[in-house]
């Protein structure tokens, strides 16, 4: 009796240890929506496999013996149940596996979507790409599919690509473009428009304005008390209206005659910028801002550095008392305003490396030391004017401010999140008096842009923030019960005596609400 012969996979023709087949997809729209596709494996050939199919007509119908027929030998289903649909593209690579090998022209195939090289490319594609990661494309450059991290764990670039493509430990459902569903140990995240457009091979960006729907499970909940109003005293606040150069076009000169001039420039106020703050600014600031020059006063000849400084003391002192004598400025308008050299003085005065020229320096710093406002100054050739009285402090101002406690404790709490540009919240009960139905028909897959535009814009509208409402009713109750009336059947005083509110801070109040108070960009029918 013969022993027993050890076999090991290695020792079967390859036909008989193969388990899956790479194919192409021919086709996926499947008529009978279970989602099927056509596909033809690699190692086939489709009209072999056409002429053997002796029923199959490929220029059929599907209700004749065409594609998508009971006759189709293309057929393949998917391996995953009906309620996971993942169905590769027309031309896409797919893996091919047969309830029989043997029999690979009956009814029981299968497919899955085959591997991707990376996530830059699973909008699409094609055959040959997508064997990059496998041993039969070893061949494939992989220079335009960079890795998203490094090979320590890291993002190369976390600020814009971090959160974009789901990790590793979570569990998630990922569209073809902008669109997933992640499943965290904690938290759900459903969203569309999570990256910015990109090409294949580019690491795309997170899109902080997506929409979104969290659902969180925190370990936490943080109680708000009831906020507290107190009052701070705190210096003024004030950004540079006007800046005043003087310059010199002859610092270099030993005959005591200088030639120069006086610019007056106004600054915009630039709300996203603190640059001229009065805090900040001073002799040696780089400002970089806009500027527009509304005057300037030119001084040819002037024999003496104390003459050529009293002729840019004349501008500054006048500006400061009465600006409209040289200027188009009304008197008050001109504060707070600062003067100082022009650059090349400034640059005169403070580089004093390589080959320093001593007479300019002499002179810009002696007409330094002439330039001030006020003969009691101890600062000479810059400085801040406040105001006419040459206050060297900003004023002191009272603000209130308001402060809410709050507390923290351990416990489970759950918190929901939906975000996105605009947000609309339907009810299919609802309608708004004046305005239209919104109907539904035909969008159970989705509800198209232009439908938003036309039909569900319109016939909604805005959200009430609760605190701002609560605010401007605060307001009017307290003008209606402390208002008063200068005789009967007159119309109320201007301003109540008892709480100072006028009817034009109330009439203001209420236009500023279309704003303040109600959110277009959230809207209900």
């Amino acid at each position: 009796m013969p022993s027993s012969i050890s076999q090991t996979p290695s020792d079967f023709p390859y036909e008989m240890t193969q388990n899956f087949y790479f194919g192409e997809c021919l086709g996926a729209d499947d008529p009978l929506m279970l989602g099927r596709i056509r596909a033809v494996a690699i190692d086939e050939n489709y009209d072999q496999r056409v002429r053997s199919a002796t029923n199959f007509d490929p220029n059929g119908s599907f209700e004749k013996n065409g594609p998508w027929s009971d006759q189709d030998p293309f057929i393949f289903l998917p391996f995953l149940p009906y309620f996971v649909n993942q169905v590769p593209k027309v031309k896409e690579n797919c893996l091919l596996f047969y309830f029989d090998r043997r029999n690979r022209t009956g009814n029981n195939k299968f497919y899955m979507i085959a591997p991707y090289s990376s996530p830059t490319t699973i909008e699409f594609e094609d055959r040959k790409s997508s064997r990059t990661r496998l041993a039969s494309g070893k061949q494939n450059s992989t220079r335009s599919l960079p890795p998203i991290k490094n090979g320590d764990g890291e993002y190369k670039n976390p600020l814009q690509n971090k959160g974009v493509f789901a990790e590793p430990m979570d569990i998630s459902i990922n569209g073809r473009d902008t669109a997933d569903m992640i499943l965290k140990n904690n938290e759900l995240v459903l969203r569309a428009g999570k990256h910015l457009p990109f090409e294949r091979g580019q690491i795309p960006a997170s899109n902080t304005k997506r929409a979104f729907l969290q659902l969180t499970n925190f370990d936490k909940k943080t109680t708000f008390g009831d906020p507290t109003e107190y009052e701070v005293i705190s210096n003024d606040t004030q950004k540079i209206k006007y800046l005043i150069e003087y310059y010199c076009l002859t610092p270099e000169t030993q005959a005591d005659v200088f030639t120069g001039g006086v610019l007056i420039y106004g600054v915009p106020d630039n709300p996203f910028s603190n640059e001229t703050d009065v805090r900040f600014f001073g002799n040696n600031t780089n400002y970089t801002g806009e500027t527009n020059l509304i005057y300037q006063k030119q001084l040819t000849a002037i024999s003496g550095v104390t003459n050529f400084a009293k002729e840019i003391k004349h501008v500054l002192v006048a500006f400061k008392d009465n600006p409209r004598i040289i200027t188009s400025v009304p008197d008050g308008q001109q504060f707070p305003f600062f003067y100082r050299g022009d650059s090349n003085i400034r640059k005169i005065l403070t580089d004093l490396t390589g080959n320093i020229d001593y007479v300019k320096v002499s002179n810009m710093a002696n007409l330094k030391d002439e330039i001030s406002i006020s003969a009691t100054d101890l600062q000479t050739g810059y400085g801040l004017v406040l105001n006419k009285k040459l206050d060297n402090e900003l004023p002191l101002r009272v603000i209130k401010e308001t402060s809410t406690p709050t507390t923290t404790e351990k416990i489970d709490n759950t918190i929901g999140l939906l975000g996105a540009n605009q947000l609309y919240l339907l009810s299919h009960e609802t309608v708004i008096e004046g305005k239209n139905p919104i109907t539904l028909e035909g969008t159970v897959y989705g509800i198209d842009y232009p439908k938003i535009v036309e039909s569900i814009e319109p016939n909604t509208s805005p959200m009430v923030r609760g605190d701002e409402l609560m605010d401007l009713l605060q307001l009017i109750v307290e003008f209606l019960v402390t208002h008063d009336h200068p005789y009967p059947q007159l119309p109320p005083t201007p301003v109540s005596k008892s709480s100072g509110i006028s009817t034009q801070e109330v009439l203001t109040k209420m236009q500023e609400a279309y704003q303040k108070v109600l959110n277009k960009n959230i809207r209900i029918n």
